[in-house]
């Protein structure tokens, strides 16, 4: 019975844990920008919240948060496509959309080895 019940809390704690880390990759998941670097005065509103507050090197923000920096201020970001940005001072953003992938011009498509464009006479050209 006794082992019942250790066997029980371990299960329960390791759920826990595994629960809570997926919890915060969760949150990992939906940011868009993440601060990596900041000089003078910058300024973030996260949202629901209408409060400015000093920005802090490793925020993560998300759609309809925003970051300013001042007068003396730069902040270094880096997008979620890993590209990098950095703000000058007197600058603002507002977190409208999340960055998606990349456009990739689609592959040409394969072409029949049998066809061969063949050559036509401008008298030709102009019956058709």
């Amino acid at each position: 019975m006794k082992i019942n019940k250790i066997y029980f809390i371990a299960v329960t704690v390791m759920f826990a844990l595994f629960l809570t880390s997926t919890l915060f990759a969760i949150d990992e998941e939906k940011a868009v920008i993440k601060i990596t670097g900041l000089e003078g005065k910058v300024l973030v509103k996260i949202n629901p919240s209408s409060e400015w507050v000093a920005a802090k090197v490793g925020m993560l923000l998300k759609k309809s948060d925003e970051i300013k920096t001042l007068e003396d201020g730069k902040a270094h970001l880096i997008f979620s496509d890993k590209t990098g940005f950095l703000m000058e001072p007197n600058s603002d953003i507002l977190v409208e959309l999340p960055i998606v992938e990349p456009y990739e011009e689609p592959a040409a498509p394969e072409r029949d080895p049998s066809y061969a464009p063949q050559n036509v006479s401008e008298s030709q050209a102009s019956k058709i």
